[in-house]
């Protein structure tokens, strides 16, 4: 899914996901880059996102 579908399910803006990718809290495994270098998300990046929030 693409950040702006991910930032709507999980209540966060697509500048906090980015941020949070940066930093290192969503990885490889929650985040795929297209042959166009954009980002495309996995369901279990919202289960990561939620936990994050809970922090």
């Amino acid at each position: 899914m693409r950040i702006q579908e991910l930032a709507e399910k999980a209540g966060l803006t697509a500048y906090t996901i980015r941020f949070y990718e940066k930093e290192g809290l969503l990885d490889s495994r929650h985040v795929n880059r297209e042959d166009n270098n954009d980002r495309n998300y996995s369901e279990g990046a919202i289960d990561r996102l939620n936990l994050v929030k809970k922090f």
